[in-house]
């Protein structure tokens, strides 16, 4: 068994550095795994950067990904970020919209609370396209298609066929 923990310091949450609890089939404890070795601890928590100055580079990094966002989904929030080296005071802002092909967006950036400086950004969303291995055509690209605000695994380009679970079956309707 593998149990990840969610931390927190002094109230915020810590992002990157995770560590996994290593556990035997008894539920004896077998190890550690950490990401960053180093001690969660920072010097302040008191921001020397603005909000406005950490949205106004995660609306930067996501416009050049094709977001037409022109506001965070919500304030950037104060966070740890353990991601690598010497934890520091961060901003986490996410970013919504939509990206160049049409696939929803959940940009997240870290910013460090002390400098400006740009630690880290990744997609919360993957990509609605992707390829997949069939037994008669060999290897086709699949995309999804937009109902409302969900996203069904519709074949739009191929007749709107759809995907089912048939619980390993050969045939059937889902």
């Amino acid at each position: 068994v593998h149990t990840r923990y969610e931390r927190t310091y002094a109230g915020l949450p810590v992002l990157g550095g995770d560590l996994v609890v290593h556990e035997s089939a008894t539920g004896a404890a077998k190890g550690v795994t950490k990401a960053n070795p180093a001690t969660i601890k920072v010097a302040t928590l008191t921001p020397k950067v603005a909000t406005a100055k950490a949205e106004k580079q995660a609306l930067t990094a996501a416009k050049a990904a094709g977001s037409e966002s022109s506001a965070a989904d919500q304030a950037p929030r104060k966070v740890i970020w353990a991601g690598n080296g010497k934890p520091v005071l961060a901003y986490e802002t996410v970013i919504g919209g939509f990206q160049d092909d049409g696939t929803p967006n959940q940009l997240h950036v870290i910013t460090d609370a002390a400098t400006g400086k740009k630690l880290y950004e990744y997609q919360g969303v993957e990509n609605a396209t992707g390829t997949g291995n069939t037994q008669y055509s060999g290897t086709v690209s699949l995309t999804t298609t937009q109902s409302g605000s969900n996203y069904n695994l519709t074949d739009g380009d191929r007749g709107n066929h759809k995907t089912y679970n048939l619980n390993r079956g050969t045939s059937g309707t889902g």
